[in-house]
């Protein structure tokens, strides 16, 4: 027979001595308070991408249940493009590390847009067969608008630690 060698009697793990792992934990924790507004933002951008996804395939017919002719589509898509790119630019700030503003970036480019799909899959379909390319177009609008303030963004400062 194998014996277990007795523990230790000690009051905490040893991990919790060091003032390093202390740090770590601090500081994830902190990043991850960061982001739950980005999983928010993705929760519901998974959730009209999805609804426009089956509504595309006929599994959901939402045709004919809201008319947006498509100046006021177009003016949507710019002014949701406008509103994520200078909020992108807001959350990209208090990121720390390339990795989650990549992500980031991702987050605010493709997941906003899919509610100018879902506004028209909601059109007619007498409309979505005239202009089969308008959801096309509303994602260019709603790029463009996104990218007029992610390139034209200050340079950022540099943090001095005193």
């Amino acid at each position: 027979m194998t014996s277990i060698p007795p523990r230790e009697n000690r009051s905490n793990p040893p991990w919790e001595d060091s003032k390093d792992v202390r740090r770590m934990v601090k500081s994830s924790t902190r990043n991850l308070q960061k982001i739950r507004v980005e999983l928010f933002l993705l929760g519901g951008a998974t959730i009209i991408w999805l609804l426009a996804v089956l509504t595309l395939f006929g599994f959901l017919p939402l045709a004919g249940l809201f008319a947006l002719d498509l100046y006021r589509l177009y003016s949507v898509a710019g002014i949701l493009g406008w509103v994520s790119g200078n909020v992108y630019l807001v959350r990209r700030r208090q990121l720390p590390g390339e990795r989650w503003k990549t992500r980031l970036l991702l987050a605010y480019l493709i997941g906003p847009a899919g509610f100018v799909y879902l506004l028209r899959a909601l059109a007619p379909m007498s409309e979505q067969a005239a202009a089969p390319f308008v959801p096309l177009y509303g994602f260019v609008v709603y790029g463009i608008f996104f990218l007029v303030p992610v390139s034209l963004r200050p340079p950022e400062r540099r943090r001095l630690d005193t």
